[in-house]
C-alpha cells in the first residue's frame, strides 16, 4: 500500500475486516453491527430496517457525517458498564464474543487471515503509543502494542474482544479511520462497493499461531515446574528428563524452557529467574550517607519495628489495645488480608531502607513463598509515560528485557506480586490525585497481591481505599547501639564509636526520653550525630544543629587528620559554597525536583552561578558537592541528595540569610507548597534559625488572612473551610483513629509549636445520625465453623458478609462521622451540625479563639516602635 503512515486503525477499519471474514451464506452488515455494538453498549436497542443499514455502511466506510446515538464508542456510561462486566464476568462477556463469532464468521478459512490483518493495521497506526495496551490474552490479561509482534500465540476469541475493548475505550471518532479504509479497498466492481485489497493480512505474522481456547493451554510438566516454587515441584520433576527442552509452540510465555537440575534446586520460578538474579545484584549492595561507595546492604541495616496506626478489638467485646509492635518485620508478617499497606515514617526514619529490606527479603523466601518483588521509586513517575502498571513494568522490565506485560500481570492476579512503591511524598503534587486513582484501580483489579507504599506522614491516606497504615517506629536505644556496631572503622575509629556507646548507655547528653525518640531514633540523625560526635564528643539538640555541623564535618572529613582544609575546586570557601548549595536548593524545593538528569544538575547550578555572577562552572560545582561534600551522589544516570531533609535544611539556611523585605518571596513558596508540604522542615528550622524574622514575616501575614473581615463568625467559617474542610469524628467502638490535622503545612506548625491545637473527642459531642459515614458492628469470625470457638472481630457493617448478617442481629457499637464543611453551611437542613461547630465548646472553635488571640500577641510584640525610642532598642 502507498502512503502507509497516515494509517489509522478504529472501529470502522475493524468492522470492515469482521465483514470480509463472514462465513458463507453472509449476514447482513447490519445484523452483525448490532451483535458487535450489544457486547460493548447494553443500551443498544433493536433497531432495524433502513436506518440500521445506513448506520452500518456509514460506521464500516469510517463515514465523518454519521451522527447517531446509536453507536456510543467512548461513552463515559456505556464504557464504565463495559468495564464492569469485563471485571465482574470476564468469561461472560467473552462468551458473547464466541457467541458472534459463530453466528457470523468463517474462523476455518479466515481465523488466521482476519488475526493478522488487525495485527498488521494496529502496528501501522502510529498514533497508537508503543505502550497501549490490549487486553487479549486469557483472563484479560493485557499485551503491549510494542509486544504484539513478539506474540506467538493468539487466542482468537480474547483477541477480538481485546481488541474491540480498545476500540470502545481510544477510538470515539470513527471518521478518523475514513482514508486508511479507501487505501486498504478497491472498487470490487459495478455496483458491488468496495473491497478489501487482497494484500491485507498477508504480509506480515505468518508465522502467527491462532488458537481457538479461551484458556491457557498445554499445561504440562514443564509448564508445572516452570510455574511452581521448589516446595511444590516433588510430583513433577520425577517425570522430566534433565535438560530436556520446552517444546517450541508453548502457548503460556512464548519461551523457550530448558529444565536442568540447577534450575530445579534454585527453587524460584524459572520464568522470573533471570529477574530475581539481576534485581538481588542491584538492592544487595548500598551506597548511604557515610559510606561513598556500595557495600552488602545488611552489613549496616537495623530493622526498625512497625505498628499499625488504628486501634484494634482484643478479643473481648468492649476493650480494645493498640497493636503491638512487629518485630523482624517482612512482608510475611503482615496480617493475611492487609494487601494495600502505607509504610508511613518521617525524613530519615529509614522508609526506604526498609522498602528495600523487603524487597531483598521477598527475593530470598521465593524458593518457599514463591512471591516475586517489583520495586519502583515513585520519585520516577511521570503519568505522562502512562498507567501506574505501565510505570511497575518499566521497573519490571529493566532487570529482564525478556519479560513482557502479561509476565507482570500474571503475578499479579496469580497473587504472588509484591509491589513495592518508594516515595509517595517524593510525587508532584499535581501527580498525586491521578497515580491515588490508577493504584486504587490496580488493587481493584489484582486484590491478591501485595503493595507498599512508604511515605512521609500527614499524606491524604484515606484518599486509598481499604489501606492499612503502619507506623515506622524509632529506634530503641538497643538498636540505636547495634547499627553504631556495624559502622565500617573507615568511618569510626573503634574508640571513637565505644565512647559514644558508652555516652549514650550513661545518657551523658542528658536527653529526655522525647529527644532520646527524635535523635537517637532516627538512623539519619543518629547517623549526623556520630560524625559531629567524631570532632568534639558533644552533639547539639536543636535540628538544625545537627546539619550545620555536619555540613563543617564533611567539608573537613577528608582533609582533618592532615592538619589542612582542601579548597573547593569552585574556589568558594566553605561558608560560601554553603550559601551558593542552598540557594540551589532552594530553587530545587521549589520545583519539587529531588533527583537529576546530568544536564538538569549542570543547568540549576548555572542558574546560580549566573544570578550572583560567580567566576566557576557547574562542572565544578558538581564535584564539590558529589567529592568533597558528598551531598549529592551519581547512581546510573541520575543524581541524587543522599536525603532530602540536607535539601531542606539548606533551603531553609538560605532563606535565614535573606533581608526582611525579601521574605515574602519565602512566603509566597511556603504557600505554594502549604498542602503538600506537611513534613518538610525547612519552616520549622527556619523558625530556629531565625524565630524574629519568622514570625514577623511569615507568621503574622499568613495569621491576618484568616482574620482578615470584620465579622468574627465569616472568620471561623472560611478557618474551617480552609483549615479543616472535611472532619472526622469517631464515636463509640470503632477501629479507626480520626486524625483532624489541618490542611495547612504553615498553620499546622504555627499551631504544634504554640500548643494550640484542640483534638477533637467524638464522644463528648452529640451524636448526628445525618452525618454517619461508617457504623461499626461486632462478627465472629469463626461463624462458618461450628467446632471453633468464638472470635469476635470489630469492623465496618458493610464488611459483614451478607449471610451472617441475614442470620444473626447485629448492634451498631460505634459510628464514624464525615462532615464536609463547605456542603454543611451550603445545606438548608443542617442546622443541628452548624450548631455544633459554631458551639463556644467545640475543639475547632476554641482553638479559633486561641489562634486569634496569638495573632494579637504578635501583632503587639512587633509593632512599630515610637521613632523617639532610645539608640539601642533599634536594634531589638
Amino acid at each position: 500500500m502507498e502512503n502507509e503512515e497516515s494509517l489509522h486503525f478504529c472501529g470502522g477499519i475493524f468492522f470492515t475486516l469482521l465483514l470480509k471474514a463472514r462465513k458463507k451464506p453472509a449476514r447482513k452488515q447490519e445484523e452483525c453491527l448490532k451483535d458487535l455494538l450489544a457486547i460493548y453498549d447494553r443500551g443498544v436497542n433493536g433497531m432495524y430496517g433502513n436506518t440500521l443499514s445506513t448506520y452500518a455502511s456509514k460506521f464500516k466506510t469510517c463515514d465523518p457525517t454519521l451522527e447517531t446515538d446509536y453507536i456510543r464508542l467512548g461513552n463515559d456510561i456505556a464504557l464504565s458498564e463495559f468495564n464492569d462486566r469485563i471485571k465482574d464476568d470476564y468469561d461472560a462477556v467473552l462468551g458473547e464474543m464466541k457467541k458472534f463469532v459463530s453466528e457470523s464468521l468463517d474462523t476455518e478459512t479466515n481465523g488466521k487471515w482476519l488475526v493478522r490483518a488487525i495485527l498488521e493495521l494496529i502496528e501501522k497506526d502510529d498514533d497508537i503509543r508503543d505502550n497501549a495496551k490490549f487486553f487479549i490474552m486469557p483472563g484479560n490479561a493485557p499485551v503491549y502494542k510494542s509486544e504484539l509482534n513478539k506474540t506467538r500465540t493468539i487466542y482468537f476469541y480474547n483477541f477480538l474482544l481485546g481488541v474491540w475493548h480498545y476500540i470502545c475505550s481510544n477510538c470515539p471518532d470513527n471518521g478518523v479511520g475514513r482514508d486508511t479504509y479507501l487505501k486498504i479497498t478497491e472498487d470490487a466492481g459495478p455496483n458491488k462497493g468496495r473491497k478489501v485489497k487482497n494484500e491485507i493480512g498477508l504480509a506480515v505474522h505468518e508465522n502467527v499461531r491462532v488458537v481457538y481456547d479461551t484458556k491457557v493451554t498445554g499445561i504440562d510438566a514443564f509448564e508445572k515446574v516452570r510455574m511452581q516454587p521448589l516446595g511444590k515441584m516433588d510430583d513433577v520433576l520425577e517425570h522430566i528428563p534433565a535438560g530436556r527442552k520446552h517444546p517450541a509452540e508453548t502457548p503460556i510465555m512464548d519461551v523457550m524452557v530448558e529444565v536442568t537440575p540447577k534450575s530445579v534446586r534454585s527453587g524460584r520460578f524459572y520464568k522470573y529467574s533471570t529477574y530475581l538474579q539481576r534485581a538481588e545484584d542491584k538492592y544487595r549492595e548500598q551506597k548511604t550517607f557515610l559510606y561513598e561507595t556500595r557495600r552488602p546492604f545488611y552489613d549496616f541495616f537495623v530493622c526498625n519495628d512497625i505498628k499499625r496506626r488504628e486501634v484494634v478489638v482484643s478479643g473481648v467485646i468492649g476493650g480494645t489495645k493498640w497493636n503491638a509492635r512487629i518485630k523482624n518485620v517482612c512482608i510475611d508478617k503482615f496480617p493475611e488480608q492487609d494487601h494495600l499497606i502505607i509504610l508511613s515514617g518521617t525524613g530519615g526514619l529509614g522508609k526506604s531502607m526498609m522498602m528495600t529490606h523487603f524487597m531483598l527479603d521477598t527475593i530470598k523466601k521465593n524458593s518457599v513463598e514463591g512471591k516475586v518483588p517489583v520495586f519502583a521509586n515513585l520519585r520516577d513517575y511521570d503519568p505522562d509515560e502512562g498507567q501506574v502498571l505501565d510505570f511497575l513494568f518499566n521497573e519490571f522490565h529493566r532487570h529482564d528485557p525478556d519479560l513482557k506485560l502479561a509476565d507482570l500481570v500474571a503475578l499479579l492476579s496469580g497473587g504472588k506480586a509484591v509491589v513495592l512503591m518508594d516515595g509517595l511524598d517524593e510525587l508532584k503534587w499535581e501527580n498525586r490525585k491521578r497515580f491515588v486513582k490508577e493504584t486504587g484501580y490496580l488493587v481493584d483489579y489484582y486484590p491478591d497481591s501485595i503493595y507498599v507504599i512508604s511515605s512521609r506522614p500527614n499524606m491524604n491516606f484515606r484518599a486509598f481505599d481499604r489501606c492499612v497504615v503502619y507506623d515506622l517506629q524509632p529506634f530503641t536505644q538497643k538498636q540505636a547501639i547495634e547499627m553504631v556496631k556495624k559502622l565500617d572503622e573507615n568511618v569510626l575509629d573503634l574508640e571513637t564509636r565505644d565512647d559514644f556507646i558508652r555516652d549514650l548507655q550513661n545518657n551523658r547528653f542528658g536527653f529526655k526520653d522525647d529527644e532520646k525518640v527524635e535523635f537517637l531514633g532516627n538512623p539519619l540523625f543518629l547517623t549526623i550525630m556520630l560524625i559531629t560526635y567524631g570532632e568534639n564528643h558533644d552533639i547539639p539538640k536543636q535540628r538544625y544543629k545537627f546539619y550545620e555541623q555536619a555540613y563543617d564535618a564533611m567539608a573537613r572529613q577528608h582533609d582533618g587528620k592532615k592538619n589542612f582544609t582542601r579548597e573547593f575546586v569552585t574556589g568558594l570557601d566553605d561558608k560560601g559554597f554553603k550559601y551558593y548549595f542552598g540557594e540551589f536548593c532552594a530553587i530545587t524545593y521549589e520545583q519539587e525536583k529531588y533527583d537529576f538528569t546530568p544536564s538538569e544538575l549542570a543547568g540549576f547550578f548555572q542558574m546560580v552561578i549566573d544570578m550572583n555572577q560567580l567566576d566557576t562552572t557547574p562542572d565544578k560545582f558538581i564535584e564539590d558537592i558529589t567529592g568533597k561534600i558528598c551531598l549529592i551522589y551519581r547512581d546510573g544516570q541520575n543524581y541524587y541528595f543522599v536525603h532530602r531533609s540536607f535539601q531542606e535544611y539548606f533551603t531553609a539556611y538560605f532563606f535565614s540569610k535573606q533581608l526582611e523585605q525579601n521574605y515574602d518571596a519565602v512566603l509566597d513558596l511556603l504557600m505554594e507548597r502549604d498542602e503538600s508540604d506537611h513534613d518538610s522542615m525547612v519552616l520549622p528550622m527556619l523558625y530556629a534559625m531565625d524565630t524574629k524574622k519568622t514570625e514577623l514575616c511569615i507568621f503574622l501575614p499568613f495569621l491576618k488572612g484568616i482574620f482578615a473581615n470584620d465579622d468574627d463568625t465569616d472568620n471561623y467559617r472560611n478557618f474551617l473551610q480552609r483549615f479543616y474542610h472535611t472532619i472526622f469524628i469517631s464515636q463509640g467502638q470503632v477501629n479507626e483513629v480520626c486524625y483532624n490535622n489541618p490542611s495547612s503545612s504553615i498553620y499546622g506548625f504555627i499551631v504544634d509549636e504554640y500548643d494550640l491545637h484542640e483534638s477533637i473527642d467524638g464522644d463528648d459531642l452529640p451524636w448526628d445520625e445525618e452525618n454517619v459515614t461508617w457504623e461499626y458492628v461486632y462478627f465472629n469470625k469463626n461463624w462458618m465453623d461450628s467446632d471453633a470457638e468464638e472470635e469476635l472481630v470489630l469492623v465496618r457493617d458493610f464488611d459483614v458478609p451478607v449471610e451472617y448478617s441475614e442470620k444473626y442481629d447485629l448492634e451498631v457499637v460505634g459510628h464514624v462521622s464525615q462532615i464536609n464543611v463547605s456542603e454543611v453551611y451550603d445545606a438548608l437542613n443542617k442546622e443541628r451540625t452548624v450548631k455544633m461547630l459554631e458551639d463556644e465548646n467545640f475543639p475547632l472553635k476554641r482553638e479559633y479563639r486561641a489562634v486569634k488571640r496569638k495573632y494579637e500577641e504578635l501583632k503587639e510584640t512587633y509593632k512599630k516602635k515610637n521613632s523617639k525610642r532610645d539608640w539601642i532598642s533599634r536594634f531589638h
